[in-house]
């Protein structure tokens, strides 16, 4: 990415002014003034002066930017049905306050699937999914990294939301069988012993 200065500023309130005379020049819709390129020698900083540098998306008004790409084209709520559905699980009982395991982990899997499927924020996804906060989101979606890597090494780079779903369902099963097999070795070896 290639940075262009625009102009040297005397201060940052001049500088914020002049920010704020292109945005409205974005919202009355009238072409942005054009930027000439200028010889990177010449950007030397200068004793008490702020430079600031435009880069050329942020030279393109928002309602040229491109499109996200196909597969951050879903909502909250695609995400939501898909795991529901491939979970068997219900949409009342993902979005409820309740904790236990069946629900936890097909939960977990939509937070995750959320931030990646999705354009919207932590706390964006924390609201559509029952009110929760955002750290709950970011938690959730650190306890799915390792299936949701698993499952990258997996898939085909243009997989579908449902696809993704599926494929992490597999995952956490035999994570979850595995974890449980180790549990019960572990009761059967305290049992030998006499605990």
């Amino acid at each position: 990415m290639m940075l262009v200065p625009v102009r040297e500023y005397a201060s940052a309130s001049e500088m914020l002014q002049a920010l704020m005379a292109i945005r409205r020049t974005f919202r009355s819709r009238r072409p942005p003034v054009p930027v000439t390129l200028t010889d990177p020698a010449s950007l030397a900083p200068k004793p008490e002066s702020v430079l600031f540098f435009m880069t050329a998306d942020m030279a393109t008004p928002p309602d040229l930017m491109p499109e996200p790409p196909i597969w951050r084209r879903h909502t909250v709520r695609d995400v939501l049905n898909v795991v529901c559905d491939v979970w068997g699980v219900d949409l009342v009982d993902v979005v409820s306050a309740r904790r236990t395991f069946d629900v936890m982990r097909p939960r977990q899997a939509a937070y995750a699937l959320a931030c990646k499927f999705t354009t919207k924020t932590l706390p964006e996804i924390a609201r559509l999914m029952g009110g929760r906060d955002h750290s709950t989101i970011l938690h959730g979606r650190n306890k799915m990294r390792p299936l949701m890597d698993r499952v990258r090494d997996k898939i085909r780079p243009d997989a579908t939301l449902r696809q993704w779903a599926e494929t992490l369902r597999l995952e956490a099963d035999a994570f979850d069988d595995a974890l449980r097999s180790q549990q019960s070795e572990r009761t059967r070896t305290r049992r030998r012993r006499g605990k």
